[in-house]
């Protein structure tokens, strides 16, 4: 059988009317979404003694993708492995280059990155050694190994794997303008490969996770879905609903991501997908978390891990029982918190990987400092601190938080605690030191394009503005953390940014009265309800991350950025003389809420008067009045 070519004629030379009857069907099973039968024929072909190599290759090729669609990436691995050594024996390399493509994209997913990119840079030098004629052929190699690079390259620049993702696009659109229906009914590989098109503009989606675009990776994800809808691949769409609850749940909106997680469930338990079926319960067990439904969350979580364990994928195995440990120290549980994190210790040490390292310390670190003992506080407190002083940022794992998810979530915590000891002391040395933490949170997530955390941070300085009596500086980090929320579709998040915007109003005489009476700090911190929103924190901080490259922050120079939004000011926008730089809804906001430049206190709009935070405590007042 040769698949690649005029695959008829090449089929029927090589194995006759009965065999080529036999590729047929292997055909139909792909496209009724039949993945281990169809698997399971090309086993009882590969075995044939009399299969010419071209053939056999090609079967153990198709074989390999199978295996990742059904979630068997170490078989996939091996028989990648076993079918690349054939392919050295044939005249020509296209199916090499295959082989090479598909081994990387196993390795990635089995976390050994760097065996991953050096068989993309030989996949790529042997490319170039069959292109001084274009083929149909050379450009569908070109599409896969575009793909894959791009897709490795993602998790390090996400911009330069994004120009691979793009490239990757436009040569499936290509392909698909000329495609052949009755050549792709003979060609099993060929079916195969119609799905690479929309897992590529997924692919792309994702990479605008990380960028913290997410309104535009829906779109991405829609426009895979449509297309893995109308060739009817099931892995194809399952993929994308869980890209499309993920997004959704980074942006707030729980009940739509679980629904989109439970349609994914129900896909990848019908491919029997089992590695893909246990991210998604890792995924619905997260959400439950958040959601404050442990016990369910409990299963889920657990339902994931007993699957990770039977199909051997320590890696993966760390991920579920790091969600256990938090859910422990969540529901006020250390001894089962402690059990979860010696299995976590047990696995990690099967790694030479600093991020692993790391993240083991933050998980001692957050059992540490759940203990009532001042001393193992301590601890904890020693440990965070280390993470966030720790330089470099090394390489980010596909499975496990990258060593700077980790460094976010430990000055979360690392506030977290210093906010216990600012009740108990009362302390302003405490008060300053928890300051600079959440400035470096703020500095951190705005390079990281983590808008999220962003947002959370802000509405925290706006809170300590509180402890202050700062109603002013309050009321503009109010207004910040508002306005990246919307701009970003944080829907949920502005919603509730809203709601404290308003709680602050109602509570200006009492904030006046505390000033004047001098109060505690134990009081201010009551009022201000900083404990609910650290643990919200804590308990909510999907990190939407990104690497920022030399590249990108010259860029930052020459684009005009707004001061409030952090966004890119692309059409209107209000420029003060000072220089600062206001996107049009931010201008309109800050005219809204004070009338000037947060820079230089100069009127933004002439024809509005300026207003002073007084003046809005009387409106307050004079609402009230009404109301009653």
């Amino acid at each position: 059988m040769e698949i690649r070519g005029n695959p008829s004629n090449k089929m029927q030379n090589s194995s006759g009317k009965e065999k080529l009857k036999e590729f047929l069907y292997v055909e139909q099973l792909i496209r009724e979404n039949k993945y281990t039968e169809a698997f399971q024929i090309l086993t009882e072909f590969v075995k044939k003694e009399t299969l010419p190599l071209n053939d056999k290759v090609s079967s153990l090729f198709l074989q390999g993708r199978l295996l990742l669609w059904l979630g068997r990436i170490k078989e996939s691995l091996n028989i990648a492995e076993q079918a690349y050594k054939e392919s050295l024996g044939l005249e020509k390399c296209h199916q090499t280059i295959d082989l090479l493509n598909l081994m990387a994209l196993s390795l990635n997913f089995l976390d050994r990155f760097d065996e991953a990119r050096e068989l993309i840079k030989q996949s790529e030098d042997l490319f170039k050694t069959i292109t001084k004629e274009p083929s149909s052929e050379s450009i569908r190699i070109e599409a896969f190994l575009n793909y894959v690079k791009g897709f490795i390259l993602t998790q390090d620049d996400v911009d330069q794997g994004l120009k691979y993702l793009e490239y990757s696009v436009s040569l499936w659109e290509k392909i698909n303008a000329t495609i052949d229906e009755d050549q792709i009914k003979l060609d099993p590989l060929k079916q195969s490969d119609l799905v690479l098109y929309p897992i590529t503009i997924m692919s792309i989606g994702m990479a605008m996770n990380l960028k913290g675009n997410l309104d535009l990776s829906i779109k991405y994800f829609k426009k895979g879905l449509a297309i893995a809808k109308e060739i009817k691949n099931k892995f194809g769409i399952a993929v994308m609903f869980h890209s499309l609850g993920s997004t959704y749940h980074l942006k707030g909106e729980i009940d739509l991501a679980l629904k989109f997680f439970e349609k994914s469930l129900k896909l990848f338990k019908e491919i029997d997908n089992k590695a893909q079926t246990a991210v998604v319960f890792r995924s619905i067990g997260a959400l439950l978390s958040e959601k404050g439904e442990y016990d369910h969350a409990l299963k889920n979580l657990e339902k994931s891990l007993a699957i990770y364990k039977e199909i051997r994928l320590p890696s993966w195995i760390l991920n579920s029982l790091a969600n256990l440990i938090e859910i422990s120290l969540k529901t006020d549980d250390p001894e089962q918190a402690q059990q979860y994190f010696q299995r976590f210790k047990q696995i990690a040490e099967q790694f030479n990987d600093d991020n692993i390292v790391l993240w083991r310390n933050l998980l001692e670190a957050m059992i540490l400092k759940n203990s009532p003992r001042t001393r193992n506080r301590a601890k904890a407190e020693e440990i965070f601190k280390h993470i966030i002083e720790k330089e470099g940022i090394h390489p980010p794992s596909f499975h496990h938080p990258t060593s700077f998810e980790t460094y976010m979530t430990a000055l979360i915590h690392l506030c977290d605690l210093l906010l216990l000891e600012l009740r108990s002391t009362n302390e302003l040395e405490v008060l300053d030191e928890l300051k600079h933490y959440i400035t470096l949170l703020l500095e951190t997530a705005e390079k990281s394009d983590s808008y999220m955390i962003l947002c959370e941070s802000y509405l925290f300085q706006a809170k300590l503005s509180l402890l202050n009596y700062d109603i002013k500086t309050a009321k503009r980090f109010l207004t910040q953390s508002h306005q990246i929320a919307e701009r970003h579709g944080l829907i949920q998040l502005a919603m509730k940014i809203s709601n404290e915007n308003e709680v602050l109003l109602t509570k200006l005489e009492f904030w006046e009265k505390l000033k004047e009476s001098g109060a505690p700090m134990a009081d201010r911190l009551e009022l201000a309800r900083l404990d609910e929103h650290i643990i919200r924190l804590i308990q909510n901080h999907p990190a939407i991350k990104t690497q920022v490259s030399e590249e990108k922050v010259a860029i930052h120079t020459e684009k005009k950025i707004c001061l409030v939004c952090r966004g890119d000011v692309i059409k209107f926008s209000y420029i003060c003389e000072c220089g600062a730089i206001y996107c049009e809804n931010c201008a309109r906001a800050l005219t809204n809420l004070e009338n000037v430049c947060w820079v230089c206190e100069t009127q933004i709009d002439s024809l509005k008067p300026i207003k002073s935070f007084k003046e809005e405590k009387v409106k307050v007042k004079l609402e009230e009045t009404k109301k009653k």
